[in-house]
């Protein structure tokens, strides 16, 4: 397994593609967690990955709120021992290959 022990958090995790990667993740042995703003439209997304036999876990998290996105971020890293892999699958433009720590709203 390939991402076996991983932390993999997908911003955008409730939508179409964040919910394929996830179920993909999960199949290679990665632990992940979906952020997006919509309780509800999370918990449908986490069911299609638990009907695919993964383990997933949501959080909330309003991406074009840096500060807020900051806090939530690091506060879940620090509770899950650190993030392995963080992808952006939210529906606006932004900046392949920085680190999620180096962005903000400015140079999305």
């Amino acid at each position: 397994m390939l991402l076996e022990g991983k932390n993999i958090v997908i911003m955008g995790g409730s939508g179409a593609i964040g919910t394929s990667m996830a179920k993909v993740f999960v199949a290679e042995g990665g632990r992940v967690w979906l952020g997006a703003r919509n309780q509800q439209r999370l918990d449908t997304a986490a069911e299609q990955v638990r009907n695919a036999g993964g383990d997933v876990e949501t959080f909330t998290v309003n991406c074009l709120d840096q500060t807020g996105t900051a806090k939530a971020v690091s506060a879940l890293a620090a509770r899950i021992g650190g993030i392995d892999a963080a992808i952006n699958a939210t529906s606006f433009l932004h900046d392949q290959g920085s680190h999620i720590d180096d962005l903000d709203l400015a140079r999305h």
